[in-house]
């Protein structure tokens, strides 16, 4: 009589297969699938799966990735607009897991011991060559793969030896995904984590051409909880300056969502619940600027928030629309300067840890895509870009926010350099 039981833990399905021989019993181990499904996006995975510790050389953390963000070059065939083409990488399911925007070898150490297999699937714009080591840094197994993007294949790595203490995985550049990372290592139970939600607030406006005094001023302020976990609610607070405005109205997408205190000086607001998996709820905020407003003054400067979650909750804030009072109405920019054969781009424009995507269009009306980045901790980003090779023409650099959903777009000229003899 055979039974068997399947178990999910923090996204690692574990497969034991009990087999019962007159009246006997006894256990064998089967390999242990790492599938990263119950992960959430851009978290860190580290030690968080029970017996497996992810690093790399540089010290950075792997991290896990969903597709569903819409903020990766995946899953293939799909189409990544934000990457100006049909997507490049393939996954298998929604979740893997890479190394962020950091270079470095990936090192995968088991720490439950008794591992002597080892296989995981790759998707890759390089050559990779995956190591297995022993306890005593010698060499067991490996195994090298060729890029395989844009063919909807993830190559598999199978690896062996009688003792794996931990494997490496090195490439030119950071630029491969691994999904069902697999061993022969049965790994203890552990409590099933609360899931976290992750909030995210983005503000647009819209006004008049030029924002002056006794003008009106709307805001509208889109809250989205893109964690695998519910949020409690959301509590937004919007700054205002007594000097220079008033609040006139504020209504929200469903019920539920209200004003919770509004004094001289901020209007606070909460979302109610927020469900997993992008569920939104908006707000709308009519303002009325003063008469006696001065010119200059700043308007539509960042929102705080903070969540509550089962997993302890977190804060952060919104984008900045840098608007003031004279000044003309919010439009998304991207400044470029050239210095020393490279055109640098940069914006404030962005939700703080924004995935940004970016590309160029060329005069012959291709698309060249290039690596996303993610804002920092103010909504900046900057990104050079090298015109050696790029041949002699008009160009646009364009960068589309995944949060706020703004475009903004440079234009650029490559000048072909005379090499006359």
């Amino acid at each position: 009589m055979m039974r068997r039981l399947v178990s999910a833990i923090l996204g690692m399905a574990i497969l034991t297969v009990w087999v019962g021989v007159a009246g006997s019993s006894s256990a064998l181990a089967q390999s242990a699938v790492i599938t990263f499904e119950s992960g959430v996006d851009g978290a860190e995975i580290g030690t968080a799966i029970p017996g497996v510790s992810f690093s790399n050389t540089a010290g950075n953390p792997w991290l896990y990735g969903d597709v569903r963000t819409g903020q990766y070059n995946a899953p293939f065939p799909d189409d990544c607009p934000s990457f100006g083409t049909q997507c490049a990488y393939a996954v298998d399911g929604n979740m893997f897991a890479w190394m962020g925007l950091v270079q470095g070898v990936g090192r995968i150490d088991f720490t439950s011991g008794g591992v002597t297999n080892v296989s995981a699937y790759f998707s890759t714009a390089e050559t990779l060559t995956i190591e297995a080591y022993d306890s005593a840094d010698t060499l067991v197994d490996s195994q090298q793969i060729a890029a395989n993007l844009n063919t909807g294949r993830l190559d598999h790595v199978s690896l062996s030896g009688a003792e794996i203490a931990y494997v490496l995985i090195t490439g030119a550049q950071n630029r491969w995904l691994m999904d069902d990372l697999s061993t022969d290592a049965l790994y203890p139970a552990a409590p099933k984590a609360s899931e976290p939600a992750q909030i995210t607030v983005v503000q647009h406006s819209e006004s008049a051409d030029t924002i002056t005094s006794g003008s009106s001023l709307t805001l509208t302020v889109v809250s989205t909880n893109r964690g695998h976990g519910k949020a409690k609610d959301a509590i937004i607070t919007l700054p205002l300056d007594p000097a220079l405005l008033r609040v006139e109205e504020a209504t929200f997408s469903r019920e539920g969502a209200w004003v919770s205190e509004l004094t001289d000086t901020a209007l606070t607001m909460q979302t109610g619940p927020l469900g997993s998996g992008g569920d939104v709820v908006t707000a709308t905020i009519h303002l009325t600027l003063l008469d006696t407003a001065a010119v200059g003054g700043a308007l539509g400067g960042p929102l705080s928030f903070i969540w509550r979650d089962a997993a302890g909750g977190g804060s952060s804030s919104s984008n900045s629309l840098a608007l003031s009072v004279g000044g003309p109405a919010f439009a998304p920019s991207l400044a470029a300067s050239a210095a020393d054969g490279e055109i640098t781009f940069s914006s404030a424009i962005f939700a703080p840890d924004e995935p940004v995507g970016l590309w160029y269009n060329a005069p012959d009306g291709s698309v060249v895509a290039l690596d996303m980045i993610l804002a920092d901790a103010e909504g900046k980003i900057a990104v050079s870009l090298a015109t050696g090779g790029i041949a002699a023409g008009d160009y646009s650099m364009v960068a589309y926010g995944h949060w706020t959903e703004f475009t903004a777009m440079a234009p650029f000229t490559v000048v072909a350099v005379s090499t006359g003899s």
